[in-house]
C-alpha cells in the first residue's frame, strides 16, 4: 500500500472514530433533554397544583381574605401568583 494510500486510511478511520463519538454525545445529550423536559412537566404541574391551592378560589389565601376581608393585604403573595401564572401561562418550545 503506497503511503498516500496509508495516510488516507488512517484519517477516514480517525474521521470515523470521531464520527462514532460524536454520536455517542448526541445520543447521551438527547436523552438528557429529554429527562429535562420531563422534569420540566413534572415541576409545572406541581406549580399548578401549588398555585391552585394557595391562590385558586378554594385555596388558604382565599380563605384567609374571606374571614379578613381585604384587610389582610398579601402583596408578596400576589407577586408570586402573577408570575406563577405568567410562567404557567408560557407556551412551551415543543407546543
Amino acid at each position: 500500500m503506497s503511503e498516500e494510500m496509508q495516510l488516507t486510511l488512517e484519517h477516514t478511520l480517525k474521521t470515523m472514530r470521531k464520527l462514532k463519538e460524536a454520536k455517542a454525545e448526541i445520543k447521551r445529550l438527547s436523552e438528557a433533554n429529554t429527562q429535562v423536559w420531563s422534569d420540566n412537566e413534572r415541576l409545572r404541574a406541581a406549580l399548578d397544583g401549588v398555585l391552585r391551592a394557595v391562590c385558586g378560589p378554594d385555596g388558604f389565601a382565599a380563605a384567609i381574605r374571606q374571614t379578613s376581608g381585604m384587610m389582610y393585604p398579601w402583596p408578596a403573595l400576589d407577586a408570586a401568583e402573577r408570575e406563577a401564572r405568567a410562567v404557567l401561562a408560557q407556551e412551551k418550545p415543543n407546543d
